[in-house]
């Protein structure tokens, strides 16, 4: 239990009904949309989502240190994490929730997908967080990275080379927005899903319900919610899906890892041209 140290909630889904411990108050609304996700997911895969234990942290900041506990992971979910990080990510709370646009500065932020989804060319600042789903961006094919310690002149390259290549950065711009347009919720509910259940076949341990923890469902959140809060409920409620989740391929490190020497490379390359 050592992750609940630095945890804001601990989830536990036992026979399909899910409980809820509350360490400390996150910020905003955050807490209760991602509750709402997870009461989401169990409508939509009925009698599918595997007896499960979780610690999820809502700050901005991953905080399990790859150094510090790579011999002994502490099972953290949170919004984003990075290389250096072993927090697993999660999709975050305005999936189901509002967003707010605003410019990413103490660390994570949820803006990415917004501005990727408009269809202009998305000039980015290469990211130290990632979240789930932009680790799946490809430079120069989804976005254009910009290097941070040469901002100036790479953002002023980019701009120039836009405009003597429009078409090109069209191409790019359409990239990211078709990626986007990939990421349906039908997706973020699969991730959640596979997350899950992989998670739950690590546990050495039958989840029992804590006496602390308290049930949760769709009533008893729209009891706490305000009227903003349910209209937005209302708008996301999911229904058991007509068909299983996709298909979970087998794990490919070596995939994984030429992907990420190609982003590197790329991103090099571009850093070069400045």
């Amino acid at each position: 239990m050592e992750a609940q140290k630095v945890a804001a909630f601990r989830v536990l889904i036992v026979g399909g009904k899910l409980y809820v411990d509350f360490y400390y108050a996150c910020v905003q609304s955050r807490a209760m949309f991602t509750v709402w996700g997870l009461l989401q997911l169990l409508r939509r895969y009925p009698g599918m989502v595997p007896d499960v234990d979780l610690m999820f942290e809502c700050m901005d900041k991953p905080s399990i240190n790859r150094t510090e506990h790579e011999a002994m992971p502490l099972p953290l979910l949170r919004y984003c994490t990075t290389p250096d990080h072993l927090d697993i990510p999660f999709p975050d709370w305005s999936f189901w929730g509002w967003y707010k646009i605003y410019a990413e500065g103490y660390a994570w932020s949820v803006n990415l997908k917004y501005i990727v989804s408009c269809g202009s060319l998305s000039l980015i600042i290469s990211p130290q967080y990632e979240d789930f789903l932009s680790r799946g961006l490809i430079p120069k094919k989804n976005y254009w990275p910009v290097s941070p310690s040469d901002l100036c002149r790479s953002i002023k390259y980019v701009v120039e080379w836009g405009n003597a290549h429009s078409a090109e950065a069209e191409a790019i711009g359409r990239g990211g927005q078709d990626f986007m347009e990939s990421l349906s919720m039908d997706r973020v509910y699969d991730y959640m899903y596979h997350l899950i259940t992989e998670y739950s076949k690590l546990l050495d341990f039958k989840p029992v319900r804590p006496s602390s923890a308290q049930e949760v469902c769709v009533e008893s959140l729209f009891c706490f919610a305000d009227e903003k809060q349910r209209q937005f409920f209302e708008r996301s409620a999911s229904y058991p899906s007509p068909s299983p989740p996709c298909t979970l391929q087998p794990p490919d490190s070596d995939l994984i890892k030429n992907l990420i020497e190609m982003k590197r490379k790329i991103i090099k390359d571009v850093q070069d041209l400045v």
